[in-house]
């Protein structure tokens, strides 16, 4: 059985991982890691941290928790899909209330992940935000 391999089409991919919690931090940070090899991955613990790194270094992509200390996660993506139409915002985060996702989305995020993360598809759609292909070994 031929196994895939994602690999991107064109050039550096910058991504941005946002949330409070550490060890989910470190968790997903090494799990992308694994998978995006050539993805420049940067991580913030706070919506301020987000935001300056944003400023900063204009991220490709920006998976953003709702719930973040200093500035939430829904201010922070409305404030970004404002003034850097460029990034693609996911949220990722364990808040089902269908206020709050169709609020998500009415801004115009390229996606809502749930957690706990179910990673196939996770990982489609950042394929996708990415611009993998999948190729062969």
């Amino acid at each position: 059985m031929e196994t895939t391999v994602p690999t991107p089409t064109s050039g550096e991919t910058t991504l941005l991982y946002v949330d409070d919690d550490e060890d989910t931090r470190r968790m997903i940070g090494t799990i992308l890691h694994r998978r995006y090899k050539t993805v420049q991955i940067l991580f913030a613990g706070d919506g301020i941290d987000a935001l300056l790194k944003v400023v900063e270094r204009s991220p490709d992509i920006i998976l953003l928790d709702i719930f973040l200390p200093c500035l939430d996660g829904f201010t922070l993506a409305k404030k970004i899909l404002t003034d850097n139409r460029e990034s693609k915002v996911v949220v990722v985060s364990g808040c089902s209330d269908p206020v709050v996702v169709d609020g998500c989305l009415a801004l115009g995020i390229a996606g809502y992940v749930s957690k706990p993360i179910y990673f196939p598809d996770f990982f489609q759609l950042l394929d996708e935000l990415i611009g993998m292909e999948e190729v062969g070994p």
